[in-house]
């Protein structure tokens, strides 16, 4: 096999592997609102199912735009995290920072199933 042949079928390969380059890791934060009986993404839009993607330590933060609402933060399923007080006031807000990668799921304690979100950690 002559020379030129060899490094042309090795530069094929390389590009048959698909080097895509560097990959765009995820955000290292997110912000999702909590409103009057639903979870929304400030990223995207997504509502109940709000759905969020961060890099492992990366934090996401509930922020409460209601005056009286009530509401919490509560995983639903496993993996899980620390679930929220019962919150009220426009302006409140809850963290939590994700350690491990993942997808978690999480409700509203005080409505259920009609609030619902979902975190995926990469």
């Amino acid at each position: 096999m002559s020379r030129a042949v060899f490094f042309m079928l090795s530069a094929l390969a390389i590009l048959a592997c698909g080097d895509q380059g560097p990959r765009v890791s995820a955000p290292a934060t997110a912000s999702v609102t909590v409103g009057n009986d639903y979870f929304r993404s400030d990223r995207n839009g997504s509502e109940n199912r709000a759905i969020d993607t961060v890099r492992v330590g990366g934090t996401v933060t509930w922020t409460w735009i209601e005056v009286n609402g009530f509401h919490s933060v509560e995983p639903n399923g496993i993996p899980g995290f620390q679930k929220s007080e019962v919150l009220s006031g426009q302006g409140s807000q809850y963290q939590v920072t994700f350690t491990a990668k993942g997808t978690y799921e999480y409700t509203c304690g005080v409505h259920g199933a009609p609030m619902l979100g979902r975190i995926v950690v990469e």
